[in-house]
């Protein structure tokens, strides 16, 4: 109890940078071992690639519910192919285009409604200050990545109003904030504000072609590394608890 203890002190810290880093790492060995399930699975020869129609059984099986016509993948595995004419894709080929695809499958619903709602000029791409202002929307409807009603909203600005204005102390502030957004009572807070190193890890992990802005796909991504954290902290924050009632 006591070692854990210390271990989530030494957590609360890390800057927000190492925070970061160490969910970018986390979440590449989720993606690590997913890989590997997947060649186990549709690689019948074991070589380590798949060919066009291995990669369409992985693609297929990603959610039986829904039906992929041949199109789509045809363009995902001319993805995977990074612009080469070759018959099988790797490992790392296939983990770079199914991933960006499953993701999609899991969240575009939630997707187009952040590019709606935060594409304010109507470019088809987010600038810096669109990405913040989208984090903090995301740090408001959690990790699940489900976008809730208004009044969830109006509760966590009406708890921050009351809060700055002195008439709710941190304590009560942070157990009212996390009964709101479903996070046990008492637990360590999670991430209570978006910073611009945030902003800045998320351009970095997520701007592929280094132009400024984020793209459709490189929000999906970004969104990936951003709810990576959140989860993170919710978990750590969860363990506090547990060592607490110990």
């Amino acid at each position: 109890m006591a070692l854990a203890a210390r271990h989530v002190a030494r957590n609360k810290k890390k800057s927000r940078r190492q925070q970061l880093e160490e969910a970018k790492a986390y979440q590449a060995g989720l993606e690590e071992q997913k890989l590997q399930q997947w060649l186990e699975k549709y690689d019948r020869d074991q070589d380590g690639g798949l060919d066009k129609d291995e990669f369409a059984e992985l693609v297929k099986g990603l959610d039986e519910t829904e039906d992929v016509d041949q199109e789509a993948i045809d363009k995902l595995f001319a993805k995977a192919q990074g612009g080469k004419d070759v018959d099988k894709v790797n490992g790392e080929q296939i983990k770079e285009a199914v991933m960006r695809y499953k993701e999609y499958l899991a969240h575009h619903e939630y997707l187009d409604q952040v590019m709606r709602k935060f594409d304010k000029d109507g470019s088809g791409a987010l600038d810096k200050v669109e990405i913040k202002a989208m984090l903090e929307t995301i740090l408001k409807d959690g990790a699940s990545l489900v976008v809730h009603s208004k009044g969830r909203a109006y509760k966590l600005e009406t708890l921050e109003a009351a809060h700055a204005s002195g008439r709710l102390d941190k304590t009560t502030y942070r157990d009212k904030v996390n009964k709101v957004t479903g996070t046990e009572p008492g637990a360590a807070p999670s991430i209570m504000e978006v910073t611009d190193d945030d902003v800045d890890f998320v351009m970095a992990e997520a701007d592929l072609d280094k132009n400024g802005t984020l793209d459709k796909e490189e929000v999906l991504a970004s969104l990936a590394a951003w709810t990576t954290l959140l989860k993170r902290q919710t978990a750590a924050g969860a363990e506090s608890t547990s060592c607490s009632l110990m």
